[in-house]
């Protein structure tokens, strides 16, 4: 009876060292994740203020816009593929986002939705190939 009680006492111990090693194993992975993303995010935010300069290196960096940024400088940010563009003869260009509905419908897009681009602007509007206006709702 003893014995019994030892081994299954012992069988216990066993796996709760066990699972104690996989939680350690999993923060381990998570930390490594967690350092890796911020990594990527530094070389993007150098990358961008080599091309951009440090203003506006940095708003890309932290996705946001300001008036007078480029298409180029948007399209760091927002995919102009999310966009259905319309041209005006006196050289205005009108983004309108794709059906909202269908982009969270694709996987891709239902990811970046979930990450916060709810606040992906509804409308951009460029002139002669600058930011003018933003419309987020």
């Amino acid at each position: 009876m003893l014995i019994k009680k030892k081994k299954r006492e012992a069988a216990r111990e066993a796996a709760r060292q066990e699972q104690l090693r996989k939680e350690r194993e999993a923060a381990e992975r998570d930390r490594q994740e967690r350092l890796e993303r911020k990594r990527k995010a530094e070389e993007r935010r150098k990358r961008l203020i080599a091309k951009y300069g440090k203003h506006y290196g940095t708003l890309l960096a932290n996705e946001q816009l300001e008036l007078g940024m480029t298409k180029a400088m948007v399209n760091e940010v927002y995919s102009k593929k999310v966009y259905s563009v319309s041209r005006r003869s006196n050289g205005v260009e009108v983004w309108r986002m794709r059906n909202y509905g269908a982009l969270l419908g694709n996987n891709i897009f239902g990811a970046v939705m979930q990450m916060g681009a709810m606040m992906m602007p509804r409308m951009l509007v460029f002139k002669n190939g600058k930011l003018i206006e933003i419309h987020r709702n």
